[in-house]
């Protein structure tokens, strides 16, 4: 981007031109971070079916499942979770409302709140976070 800036200042490419190429770089920089979120996304959600699947084998009736809760874990994080700001996986509000869709999740769609504990809790708040960091 600096050497089309430069160029553009230089009067080697036209203003059209010049923001043609700006909007090409930007669908390029939007498609790298987009292709980023959806890997933090496949690993998040590959930690937490792990954790269910290995952690807690017995909690559902099969693997398959587990996978639903897991992905339901990482939709209601991303639906409910602002992380558009610096410092967000280290802010108190951040963790409590992770705590609250981990419950929310457990307890009320799936009827599991004898799974929570805070080993549990601590262990999908963690492979969130660090996975959107």
């Amino acid at each position: 981007m600096t050497e089309l800036v430069e160029r553009w200042q230089g009067g080697d490419v036209s203003d059209p031109e010049a923001v043609e190429a700006l909007k090409s770089i930007e669908k390029e920089v939007l498609k790298v971070g987009e292709e980023a979120g959806e890997q933090a996304a496949e690993r998040a959600e590959y930690a937490i079916y792990t954790h269910l699947t290995e952690e807690c084998p017995d909690a559902f009736e099969s693997d398959e499942k587990a996978k639903f809760v897991a992905e339901d874990l990482l939709n209601t994080f991303t639906e409910r979770v602002d992380r558009d700001y610096s410092g967000w996986e280290i802010n108190s509000s951040t963790e409590q409302e992770i705590e609250e869709l981990i419950l929310d999740v457990f307890a009320i769609k799936y009827d599991r709140p004898d799974l929570i504990d805070d080993a549990l809790v601590d262990a999908i708040r963690g492979y969130l976070i660090n996975n959107y960091v």
